[in-house]
C-alpha cells in the first residue's frame, strides 16, 4: 500500500449557513461526533474480535483457505495445517510449485511475535522443518548478469532468531544434501546477516557467519570453519581435516583464503607431521576472467593415509594461476605454473612412489591450451612432455588463420602430446626389475568430435647397467642375489588407434632378457566385451599360444600351453613384478601341457580342454625344511562340453612323504540356462564316480600299510541356485559312500548313506545312516593311543542322524554297537600276568536329541567284564539372527547344564589312552557324579573312587602299584581325600624290602574364573626309580599350589638310598644337520629327531591365553642326599653327601637356580691307568645347575714314601682345569712318573716311552687306557738299560693296604714275587719269594 492509500481523505470544507431559526447554535456537531465515535467503537470491536479469532486454533487454516483463490492454481498444497495466525502453526506437508521450481517441506513449524510489526519488524522466534527438498527445473535466462543484484527494498526488517532443519536437499541443478542445519538470520535494511551454528555435509561438520551490505556496491564478509573426514577406505581410519576459510571485499572483486590441515585421529598422537594446505584467490564473478589469480600450497601429503593400496609419500608443492593480459590480437588468458616434490621416493613394491620432482608450465589463451613443458624426475631419469589442445574454430577470424599459418593446430578440438623418456631406472620403479636404464618416446594425438586417437610408444633399455647400492638393512651378498633374480626389460613397443570404442593394436611387443610377448592383429571393443587377435608368450621352459575371437554370441579359438621345465618357468614367474610373497617362497618343478579350444560366444561356448601332468612337484615354503613337498604323477584333467552341460574327468596320483593318495573323479554339469549372468545363474552337477585311496603309515599304527578307501555308490547330483540374503539354495540327491579300512583279513566295508539334502533360506535338512563302521575307523580318529592302551577287537558300529538346522533346530543322532566285541588288556593283581580279555559288550550307545533349543546327550555302556556306565546331560542352545535373516546356533557360556554320570569300570589298562606316550596306567574306577550349573561355570557333585591303581614307565624306570583314590566333587571344587601309591619293591624276592609309599591330599577348584590347586604329598622311602643303572628311594614332604597362572612348589626331600651307575661310554648322537624323516612323514633334525617323532602324533594345542601369558613357577625345594647316595661308573666309585636348595621364580621351563655343596665321602677315581683315592671332593652350586664350581683331589696310594701325587680338578663344570698334583711339589715330568710308576722318572727305555704316552694322554684330555688296564693290571713296566739287566714287572692292587708285584728278568729263568702291606703311614711290611726269599719291615723317614 502507498502512503496515499494510507493517508485519510481531507475533510470537505464546511458549508456556512446561518443557524436555523428556533435551534441552539452549538449542538449541530453532536450527531456527527456520535457517528464517528460509533464507527470507531465498531472498528475496535471488530479488531478485538479479529485479534481474539486470530489466536484461536484453526484460524491459520481458515485464512489460508480465504487466500487460496488469489494464488496461482495448484501452486500451494498444504496437508494437516494446525495452529493460529497469532501464535504460529504446524503443517505436516507443504508444497509450492510454479514455473519449474518445486519446494517441498515436511513437518513445518513456526512461531512469531505479531506485536513486533508495530516496530516495522517481522520477528520469528522459531522456523523449523524436518526436511526441505528443492527441485529447480527452471531454464536459465541465458543472459549472464553484468553485476551484483540491486539492493533489496523491504518495508519491514526481518529477524529469524532460530531456523533449523534435519535435512536440506537440492535435487537440481546441482545435487546437494545438508543435515542438521541450524542458525539465525537478520535483515536490518542496511545489511543481511546470516549465522549458521551447525551444518553437516560432505562428511563434515561446519559453522559459518556471513554479512552482506544492502548497497549498490555490496561488501561481503564471510567466514567458514569446521572439520571434514576423508572418504572411507578399507583398512584405513578416516582422517579428520580442519578447515578455515574467509572471504572479504566487494562482490565485484573478492579476496578468498582457506587453510586445511589434518588432525590426529582418535587415540593418535600428534607427531607434528600433519598435512597442511593453503589456498588463496582473487574472485571477480562478473569480470572477463572470473578467477584471474589463484595460488595453492601444500606440504606433508602422505597418499597412504587416504588410499590403502597407495604408496607412502612426503609430497609438497604449489600451484600458481596468473592472468595473461590481452595484447594485440591475443585475448586475455591464464598462465599456470606447478611444482611437486616427494621427500621419500622409492620403488612401488616397497610402498613408495618412484617420483622425485615435477615441474610444469602451461598457458590458456585465445582458445589454445599449451603445455609448454612438464618435466618429471622419475626413478633416476627424466620424463618430458609437451603438447597442446585447441578450441579455436576452423576458420572465421584472423587470429585463428594466423595461428594456422604459423603451423599451430587450428582445427577445433585437435590435440597432441609428445613424451620423451631418458634414463629411467626400472630397479627404482620395482625391485624385481634389473637396473638397465630405459629410453623411449610416446606420441598421442587426436581430435574432438569422435575422430580417431592415434598412439605410438617405444621403450629401449640401455646397454650399460647402473650400479645399485645395497638397500638399508641389506648386505652386499643379498643385494647381488636380488639383482641376479631381477627381471631385465630389454625393449617394448606398442602402436595403434582408438576410434569409436574400438582399440586396434598394429604392434605389440615386450621383450626381457629371457622372454618375449608378441601380439598381432589385435582388436578389442571393451564396451561390447569383444576382441580378437593372436598372442604368443615365450618364456624359459614354456611356450604359450593364444589365437581366436571372443564375443557375446560368436567366436572361437585355441590355446596351447606347453611347459617342458616347470622349474625354469616358475623361477621366471617369481621374478615378475607384483608376484605375491607366498608364491616367491614356493618351489615347483615338473612338466605339464594344456591344450584346448572354444567355439561360440563367451555366454555359452563349447569348450574342449586337456591338461596332462606327467610329473609335478610343489613345495609351498622352501624355508621350512620340515615341510614335505607334494608330488603329482600321471595326472590328467579333461573338460568337454558347453557351460550348460560339460563333462569332467580327473585322475592323479599324489604323494607327500610316505603318504599316497589316488584320485579318480568323473563328473558332469553346468549352468541351467545359457546367457544368464554368473550371479543369477543356477548350476547343476553330477558326480558320477569318485574313488579315493589313501595310504599313510602314520594311520596304520604299526599295522600293515594298506589303503583307506572312499568311493561313491551310484551317481550323486548337486544343484546350486541363487538365494536370498541367507545364501544360495543347495540341493543334493540321495547318495552313499563306501568306506574301506585296511585289515589283515577280508576288507570290511562301511557305508554312509544319506537322503536328499536341502539348504534353503538358511535352513539345512539332512537325514542318513552309517552302517558297518569297524573299530579301525575309530582308531583313525583316536590315534596310536588307543592301540597302546591295549584296546582292540572286531566291534562294528551303526549310526543314524536326522537333522534340521536353521531358524528351527531338530537333531536326532545315534551311534551304537551292532556286532562284535572289544578286547582289553588286563593284569592279574597277584601274579602280574598280563592277559587279553573280551569285554563282553551288551550295550554301547551314544544318542543326541534336540527339540527346539533343548539338547540331550545319552550314554549307555554295559559289558560283562569291562564295567558299566550310564550318563545323561541336558542343556540348551541359543539362536542368533543376523541382519540378513540367517540363523546361527551356539552353545553360550550361560547355557544351563543338568545330568548325571554313573560308572563302574573294572581293573583294566584302557586308562593308558589318557597318559603321556610311554606310560601305562591301570586300575578300577567307580564314579557317581551329578552335573549342574552352566557351561561356563559347571557344578559337579559326587564321588570318584579308584582302587588297585598302577602307573609304569619302562623308559624312566618308574613303577607304582597298589594305588588308591578317594575324591569328592563339590560344585567347582575337587576334594582329594586320599591318594596313595606304592613304589616297586627294592630287590624283588627279598623280604622286608618294600618300595615305600606316596600319599597325597588336597583340593582343586575354579574360583572367580581362576584355577586354584592345593596339594600336599608325603613320600616315605618311596622307590621312585627301578632301572638297573638308576635306583632311587626318597622321603619327605612336597607342597604344591596353583592360583591362576602362578604355581608354587616347595618342601624338603631326603634321599634314603640311591645307586647310580654311569655309562662308560656315552651313546652316539646325531648332529643337528642330519634330517630324519619318519614313516608317517614327520621330520626331525639331529638329536631332536627322536622327540619329534615321538610327539608327531600328539595334538599340539595351545590357547591364545597360554601363548600370551605363560604359567609362572615359584620353586623352593631342599634336597638332602642322605648317607647312601652311591655313584659308580666312568672310573668313579664314591658316595655323595650334602644338601642342595632348588629355587626358581619365572615361567615354566626356565632353568632353576641351585645352591649348596656336594661332598664326596671316600671312594676312588681311575685315571691314566691308575686307581686313585679321592682325598677331597667338593662341588659348589651357586646358581646355574649346569656349571658348578669344582674342587676335587685324587691321590695315588704310595706306601714307600711320603710323596703325594695325583690329579687336581678346579674351575667350573663348563670350563674345568685339570692338572697334576704333587706334595711336596715336583716338576711335571716327575709328577707324571710318580703318578704312572710310583717312583721317580727313569732315564730311558720302555718306561720313558710309557711316560711319553701318558703325557700325550694328559695333554689330549684322554684317559690313556694302557695295555695293563686292558689286561686288568695296575702296573706293566719294563726296566733296565741292557739285555742282562732288563726285566718286566706286573702289579695289581688287591686292597687299599695290600699290593702285589711280579718281576721277571729277560735274561734269567726265575722271577720274584713281592707283597706289600701298609701297616701305617711310615711302617711297611714287604715279603719276597722266588729267586730269593725275604721278609722286610721298612720304616720311612722323610726330610727336606
Amino acid at each position: 500500500m502507498t502512503d496515499e492509500q494510507l493517508s485519510p481523505p481531507e475533510a470537505a470544507p464546511a458549508a456556512t449557513s446561518p443557524a436555523a431559526p428556533g435551534r441552539r447554535g452549538g449542538r449541530w456537531w453532536r450527531w456527527p461526533l456520535y457517528t464517528v465515535l460509533g464507527l470507531l467503537l465498531l472498528v475496535a470491536v471488530l479488531l478485538g474480535g479479529l485479534w481474539i479469532w486470530s489466536g484461536t486454533d484453526g484460524s491459520l487454516a481458515q485464512a489460508l483457505r480465504w487466500g487460496q483463490p488469489y494464488l496461482p492454481k495448484d501452486a500451494l498444497q498444504v496437508d494437516e495445517l494446525t495452529g493460529s495466525i497469532r501464535g504460529g502453526g504446524d503443517a505436516k506437508r507443504l508444497r509450492w510449485s510454479q514455473d519449474g521450481l518445486t519446494v517441498e517441506v515436511t513437518d513445518a513449524h513456526y512461531r512469531w511475535n505479531p506485536l513486533a510489526l508495530l516496530g516495522r519488524t517481522l520477528s520469528l522466534s522459531a522456523l523449523t522443518a524436518r526436511e526441505i527438498r528443492v527441485d529447480d527445473q527452471r531454464v536459465p535466462s541465458g543472459e549472464p548478469s553484468s553485476g551484483p543484484p540491486p539492493p533489496l527494498q523491504l518495508p519491514l526488517a526481518i529477524d529469524v532468531k532460530h531456523f533449523a532443519t534435519e535435512r536440506l536437499e537440492l535435487v537440481h541443478p546441482s545435487p546437494f544434501v545438508a543435515e542438521n542445519v541450524a542458525g539465525s538470520y537478520r535483515f536490518s535494511g542496511r545489511a543481511h546477516e546470516l549465522e549458521i551454528t551447525s551444518v553437516r555435509s560432505f562428511d563434515g561438520e561446519y559453522h559459518a557467519r556471513l554479512k552482506l551490505t544492502n548497497t549498490d556496491d555490496p561488501q561481503l564478509t564471510a567466514t567458514l570453519g569446521g572439520t571434514v573426514l576423508t572418504p572411507a577406505a578399507e583398512g584405513l581410519a578416516r582422517v579428520p581435516l580442519a578447515v578455515q576459510a574467509r572471504i572479504d571485499g566487494p562482490l565485484r572483486e573478492m579476496q578468498a583464503k582457506a587453510e586445511v590441515q589434518t588432525q590426529p585421529a582418535a587415540g593418535e598422537a600428534d607427531t607434528g607431521q600433519q598435512l597442511g594446505a593453503t589456498l588463496s584467490a582473487r574472485i571477480t564473478p562478473w569480470g572477463a576472467q572470473p578467477l584471474p589469480e589463484a595460488r595453492a600450497v601444500f606440504e606433508r601429503l602422505d597418499v597412504a593415509r587416504f588410499w590403502p593400496a597407495g604408496p607412502a609419500t612426503q609430497l609438497a608443492g604449489e600451484l600458481d594461476l596468473a592472468p595473461v593480459p590481452a595484447s594485440g590480437e591475443q585475448a586475455a588468458g591464464w598462465a599456470v605454473k606447478a611444482g611437486l616434490r616427494n621427500g621419500s621416493p622409492g620403488p612401488w613394491d616397497t610402498k613408495r612412489l618412484p617420483l622425485e620432482r615435477v615441474q610444469a608450465e602451461a598457458t590458456w589463451q585465445d582458445g589454445l591450451a599449451t603445455v609448454k613443458q612438464l618435466v618429471a624426475d622419475l626413478a633416476g631419469g627424466t620424463l618430458t612432455t609437451r603438447g597442446s589442445w585447441s578450441n579455436r574454430p576452423a576458420a572465421g577470424n584472423r587470429r585463428a588463420q594466423a595461428a594456422t599459418n604459423s603451423g599451430a593446430n587450428s582445427d577445433s578440438g585437435r590435440w597432441h602430446l609428445d613424451t620423451e623418456i631418458r634414463g629411467v631406472n626400472p630397479a627404482r620403479l620395482h625391485t624385481q626389475l634389473e637396473p638397465f636404464p630405459l629410453d623411449g618416446t610416446a606420441t598421442v594425438s587426436g581430435a574432438g568430435g569422435g575422430d580417431p586417437i592415434d598412439f605410438d610408444a617405444a621403450l629401449q633399455a640401455q646397454a650399460r647397467k647402473t650400479d645399485e647400492p645395497a638397500r638399508a638393512g641389506e648386505t652386499e651378498a643379498q643385494a647381488l642375489a636380488r639383482q641376479l633374480r631381477a627381471l631385465r626389460l630389454k625393449d617394448a613397443a606398442a602402436s595403434g588407434r582408438w576410434h569409436d570404442g574400438l582399440l586396434t593394436l598394429s604392434t605389440l611387443r615386450v621383450r626381457t632378457d629371457d622372454a618375449e610377448l608378441a601380439g598381432s592383429a589385435i582388436e578389442a571393443r571393451p564396451a561390447a566385451q569383444r576382441g580378437k587377435g593372436r598372442l604368443q608368450l615365450t618364456a624359459p621352459g614354456a611356450v604359450v599360444q593364444l589365437a581366436g575371437e571372443a564375443a557375446e554370441k560368436s567366436g572361437g579359438g585355441t590355446v596351447d600351453a606347453a611347459i617342458g621345465d616347470l622349474a625354469k618357468t616358475f623361477a621366471w614367474v617369481q621374478k615378475l613384478p607384483g608376484v605375491p610373497a607366498q608364491l616367491k617362497q614356493a618351489a615347483a618343478s615338473g612338466r605339464l601341457h594344456l591344450k584346448g579350444g572354444w567355439q561360440g560366444g563367451w555366454v555359452d561356448p563349447a569348450v574342449q580342454a586337456n591338461l596332462d601332468v606327467p610329473q609335478l612337484r610343489w613345495q609351498a615354503d622352501t624355508a621350512d625344511k620340515t615341510a614335505l613337498p607334494i608330488q603329482v604323477k600321471d595326472g590328467s584333467v579333461a573338460l568337454n562340453g558347453r557351460l550348460v552341460r560339460a563333462s569332467l574327468r580327473a585322475q592323479a596320483n599324489v604323494r607327500q612323504g610316505e603318504r599316497r593318495l589316488a584320485l579318480d573323479l568323473k563328473a558332469s554339469g553346468g549352468r541351467e540356462r545359457a546367457g544368464a549372468s554368473l550371479a543369477a545363474s543356477a548350476w547343476q552337477a553330477t558326480v558320477e564316480q569318485l574313488n579315493l585311496a589313501l595310504t599313510d603309515p602314520a594311520l596304520s599304527q604299526g599295522k600293515q600299510a594298506g589303503a583307506w578307501r572312499v568311493a561313491t555308490r551310484g551317481p550323486v547330483s548337486l544343484h546350486l541356485a541363487p538365494g536370498g540374503k541367507a545364501g544360495p539354495d543347495v540341493n543334493t540327491s540321495a547318495g552313499e559312500l563306501l568306506l574301506t579300512a585296511p585289515t589283515a583279513g577280508q576288507p570290511h566295508q562301511a557305508s554312509v548313506a544319506w537322503e536328499p539334502v536341502r539348504y534353503h533360506a538358511g535352513q539345512l535338512n539332512s537325514k542318513g545312516r552309517i552302517t558297518g563302521l569297524p573299530l579301525s575307523w575309530a582308531e583313525l580318529v583316536a590315534g596310536a593311543q588307543l592301540a597302546q592302551a591295549g584296546v582292540s577287537g572286531d566291534v562294528i558300529f551303526d549310526g543314524r542322524w536326522d537333522a534340521s538346522l536353521g531358524q528351527t533346530l531338530r537333531l536326532n543322532a545315534e551311534l551304537s554297537r551292532a556286532s562284535g566285541d572289544l578286547v582289553i588288556a588286563a593284569t592279574d593283581s597277584e601274579t602280574g600276568v598280563k592277559t587279553r580279555i573280551p569285554a563282553g559288550i551288551r550295550t554301547a550307545r551314544v544318542t543326541l536329541d534336540s527339540q527346539g533349543e533343548a539338547l540331550t546327550l545319552h550314554l549307555a555302556w554295559d559289558t560283562e567284564r569291562a564295567g558299566t556306565a550310564q550318563g545323561e546331560l541336558r542343556t540348551r542352545l541359543t539362536a542368533t539372527r543376523d541382519a540378513e535373516g540367517g540363523t546361527a546356533w551356539s552353545w553360550p557360556a550361560a547355557a544351563p547344564l543338568a545330568g548325571q554320570i554313573k560308572a563302574q569300570l573294572p581293573r583294566i589298562e584302557a586308562w593308558s589312552a589318557l597318559a603321556p606316550p610311554g606310560w601305562r596306567i591301570r586300575g578300577a574306577l567307580a564314579a557317581d557324579v551329578r552335573v549342574a550349573g552352566t557351561r561356563g561355570e559347571p557344578q559337579l557333585d559326587g564321588n570318584v573312587r579308584a582302587d588297585d591303581l598302577a602307573m609304569r614307565s619302562v623308559v624312566d624306570g618308574v613303577e607304582f602299584t597298589g594305588g588308591r583314590l578317594r575324591a569328592r566333587l563339590a560344585g567347582t571344587r575337587l576334594l582329594l581325600d586320599e591318594f596313595s601309591l606304592r613304589g616297586s619293591p627294592v630287590g624283588k624276592g627279598r623280604a622286608g624290602q618294600d618300595g615305600g609309599t606316596l600319599k597325597a591330599s588336597g583340593e582343586a577348584g575354579l574360583v572367580d574364573g581362576q584355577v586354584q590347586v592345593r596339594l600336599t604329598t608325603t613320600l616315605d622311602h618311596l622307590h621312585a626309580s627301578m632301572r638297573a643303572d638308576r635306583s632311587v628311594s626318597v622321603s619327605g614332604t612336597v607342597n604344591a599350589s596353583v592360583t591362576g597362572r602362578q604355581a608354587r612348589v616347595g618342601g624338603d626331600v631326603r634321599v634314603d638310598q640311591a645307586e647310580l651307575i654311569l655309562p662308560e661310554d656315552s651313546a652316539p648322537a646325531l648332529g643337528d644337520d642330519v634330517i630324519v624323516r619318519g614313516r608317517g612323514g614327520q621330520v626331525g633334525a639331529g638329536a631332536k629327531a627322536a622327540s619329534t617323532a615321538a610327539t608327531a602324533k600328539q595334538p599340539q594345542v595351545q590357547t591364545q591365553e597360554a601363548a600370551a601369558e605363560p604359567m609362572q613357577l615359584d620353586v623352593d625345594l631342599r634336597i638332602n642326599l642322605g648317607e647312601r647316595f652311591h655313584v659308580k661308573g666312568q672310573g668313579i666309585d664314591t658316595r655323595l653327601a650334602g644338601q642342595l636348595a632348588v629355587a626358581s621364580n619365572g615361567p615354566v621351563g626356565a632353568t632353576p637356580r641351585v645352591t649348596g655343596t656336594i661332598d664326596t665321602v671316600g671312594g676312588t677315581f681311575r685315571a691314566y691307568s691308575q686307581q686313585l683315592n679321592i682325598a677331597r671332593g667338593k662341588v659348589f652350586f651357586s646358581g646355574a645347575i649346569n656349571n658348578p664350581r669344582l674342587d676335587i683331589l685324587a691321590l695315588r696310594p704310595n706306601y714307600q714314601s711320603d710323596q703325594k701325587v695325583g690329579v687336581l680338578v678346579s674351575g667350573t663344570a663348563l670350563l674345568p682345569n685339570v692338572r697334576l698334583y704333587a706334595q711336596p711339589d715336583l716338576p711335571d715330568t716327575e709328577k707324571l712318573a710318580w703318578l704312572m710308576l710310583g717312583r721317580p722318572s727313569p732315564s730311558g727305555g720302555a718306561e720313558a716311552a710309557m711316560l711319553q704316552q701318558a703325557a700325550l694322554a694328559v695333554m689330549g684330555g684322554r684317559d690313556g687306557l694302557s695295555l695293563a688296564s686292558r689286561l686288568g693290571l695296575d702296573q706293566l713296566s719294563l726296566s733296565g738299560d741292557s739285555g742282562s739287566t732288563a726285566s718286566v714287572t706286573v702289579g695289581k692292587r688287591i686292597s687299599d693296604r695290600l699290593y702285589a708285584t711280579y718281576e721277571h728278568s729277560l735274561a734269567g729263568a726265575l722271577g720274584n714275587l713281592f707283597l706289600y702291606y701298609e701297616l701305617s703311614k711310615r711302617w711297611l711290611l714287604r715279603g719276597q719269594a722266588g729267586a730269593s726269599a725275604a721278609v722286610d719291615l721298612i720304616y720311612t723317614l722323610s726330610f727336606d
